[in-house]
């Protein structure tokens, strides 16, 4: 029996030992918990042991001071004790340490289902995390989220920057905006950061993101990335005028047939549609627009969009959206002078919103003024109902 427990024990652990001795990243400690009830079998043996000083005698003191030369299997005892309250208190993975080891996918997919619209594509990185998203996306919204996908193939053997080109290409081909999902420290073990480059931690698929706005895309995020304890989020946007033909954007442009507007004789809403997701507007999901955006003139000041949803106009705000466009990925005094602006929102909806027809309110305002009460932008020009400084966009119904 003890050699069948030691044996048992000995074989897990020396494939172990021989992946940590070749250098091979595999695992992270806290993933060969799994070895736990091997570690176990060891230990009761040792305590339960006749002789040991434990299982008949008392303990492992009583056994020292009888002899001055301490028996092996309370010398064995006492490394194995403390090496596993060692474990337990050691940073950053004991579980008595009060570090945070887990990564946080609910939250890390919770920021991002609060923005992902139809028509995006998630990106997962590396690929094994997808059922992660699979687990936590329908636990954190109702909506009928988009499928996550991923390079299949980064960390093969061969594969090189060209098929990597390629594989970019097919997985964002004729969409608005794509987010990625990274998980870094796993990311490195299929897809090594190049080490000419400092500042790349993620590999090939994290800095093409991290880097969207010099590779002629936008950020759709205000930071380059959104941090989660392990995990990042991070987005980027495709304008169609920018796009190479492998990327082209599918679909009219701008937006036709829907209010346009201009705010201060400057900033014109060009389109809009409402893209609600599959399983409809529901409480506690969200409310997708598409719009298209043009400033006639350099603006002197980053501006910021309110989307209202109130059951009345003048009645109190039941869901909104206060944001600057593109997430802030492109402020708007970089927008390039009379080029379309494709921007796509989603407006959070409270999972206490009773249901019903809500209008939906859309206007500008300019943060930097001191006075709130004159922070919105006038609209000079519009179709469609609207106020002094908002246009009504139409109606939704909330399930």
């Amino acid at each position: 029996a003890r050699r069948l427990i030691l044996a048992t024990f000995a074989l897990p652990l020396s494939l172990f030992l021989l992946a940590l001795g070749l250098g091979a990243p595999l695992f992270e400690p806290r993933y060969i918990s799994f070895l736990l009830p091997l570690w176990v079998l060891p230990l009761a043996w040792l305590v339960g042991h006749r002789g040991s000083g434990i299982g008949d005698r008392g303990s492992v003191m009583r056994i020292a001071s009888r002899s001055l030369i301490p028996d092996p299997r309370s010398l064995l005892l006492a490394l194995v004790l403390a090496g596993s309250i060692w474990a337990l208190l050691a940073k950053p993975y004991g579980l008595w340490s009060g570090a945070a080891v887990k990564e946080d996918y609910r939250g890390a997919i919770s920021a991002l289902v609060r923005r992902v619209v139809p028509g995006d594509v998630v990106v997962v990185h590396p690929p094994y995390i997808g059922p992660l998203y699979r687990y936590y996306a329908p636990r954190v919204s109702p909506d009928a989220l988009p499928f996550a996908v991923a390079f299949g193939r980064v960390g093969a053997l061969g594969y090189d920057q060209k098929e990597f080109d390629n594989d970019y290409s097919a997985l964002l081909a004729g969409v608005p905006r794509g987010w990625l999902l990274i998980a870094p420290d796993n990311a490195r073990t299929v897809d090594p950061p190049n080490p000419r480059f400092p500042q790349d931690d993620m590999g090939r698929v994290g800095i093409n993101f991290l880097t969207a706005d010099l590779n002629n895309k936008w950020r759709c995020l205000d930071e380059p990335y959104r941090s989660f304890n392990g995990l990042r989020v991070m987005c980027q946007s495709f304008p169609a005028p920018l796009q190479p033909n492998s990327l082209e954007m599918a679909g009219a442009w701008p937006i036709p047939a829907s209010a346009t507007a201009t705010w201060n004789n400057a900033l014109d809403l060009l389109g809009f549609q409402f893209a609600p997701w599959s399983s409809g507007v529901r409480a506690g999901g969200t409310l997708p627009i598409s719009l298209t955006w043009r400033t006639r003139m350099a603006l002197p000041s980053d501006l910021r969009m309110f989307v209202h949803l109130v059951p009345t106009i003048g009645a109190p705000v039941a869901a909104q959206l206060d944001a600057a466009p593109l997430g802030g990925g492109l402020p708007t005094t970089r927008w390039p002078l009379d080029q379309p602006i494709h921007d796509e929102i989603a407006v959070p909806l409270p999972a206490t919103i009773p249901a019903g027809t809500y209008i939906v309110v859309l206007g500008w305002y300019d943060p930097s003024i001191p006075d709130v009460a004159a922070q919105r932008l006038p609209v000079t020009a519009q179709t469609g109902a609207g106020g002094a400084n908002y246009i009504e966009l139409g109606t939704v119904e909330v399930k």
